[in-house]
């Protein structure tokens, strides 16, 4: 089944409109769920279904597994997403600003202009996935593993003790608070780094990168190490 979440909003203005959001989820897709009172929702195995077009900011996802779904335009805000495995799984248009994202698993997930900002998100696996032009600004993102994943332009600061294996990174920027990463095996291309980052991080090639001083490109090589003493 792949139902369209754009009708359960048409269907709230009917005579169920008194039910609570997770209520309504539950009751017209018939998804094998189960719920708390507390607002909490969980999929114990869901399959190919599209959430579209839904405003869901503040709900509770725990304890759940989702695979070949697709969340399209749709508001995450200062929501829980926790303790989940994801197979297969695009999100699009998707905010999940100032949003609580903790020990989840992203296998072979696609996040197409995804907004992080101000989320916090930890012990997190990514195992083949792909990132393109989301937003990380201000986020904490601390204790996560990114394995042969890809990230495309996205702007990166707040992130601190993740590790990075055999991953590629095209047009990106490293700013602020971007520290204590471990990148393995990885290629760059059209990157700039703040240059009082590089002692920071670790496994990233001064020859790969551009790297900034006051948001100024430094010219070359020697620059940078006279900088760096």
């Amino acid at each position: 089944m792949n139902f369209q979440l754009r009708n359960i909003i048409a269907w709230d203005n009917g005579k169920h409109k008194n039910l609570s959001l997770y209520s309504r989820m539950v009751s017209y897709m018939n998804l094998p769920t189960k719920i708390s009172l507390k607002g909490e929702l969980i999929f114990k195995d869901i399959e190919q279904q599209t959430f579209e077009n839904l405003e869901a900011q503040k709900l509770t996802i725990k304890n759940s597994i989702v695979r070949n779904c697709n969340f399209v335009n749709v508001n995450l805000g200062y929501c829980d997403l926790l303790s989940s495995k994801l197979y297969r799984t695009s999100f699009k248009d998707v905010s999940f600003i100032c949003a609580d994202i903790y020990s989840l698993w992203f296998s072979e997930c696609n996040f197409y202009n995804v907004d992080f900002s101000g989320a916090g998100i930890e012990d997190i696996s990514f195992i083949n996935c792909q990132f393109n032009n989301c937003i990380f600004e201000n986020v904490g993102l601390k204790n996560c593993v990114f394995s042969d994943s890809c990230f495309f332009n996205p702007i990166s600061s707040g992130f601190i003790l993740n590790q990075y294996n055999n991953c590629i990174f095209e047009q990106c920027i490293f700013k602020g608070s971007f520290q204590y990463q471990i990148f393995d095996k990885c290629k760059f291309k059209d990157v700039e780094m703040e240059y009082s980052l590089l002692k920071y991080n670790f496994g990233i090639g001064k020859k790969e990168i551009q790297f900034l001083k006051n948001n100024i490109k430094i010219g070359n090589l020697t620059q940078l190490y006279e900088l760096l003493e």
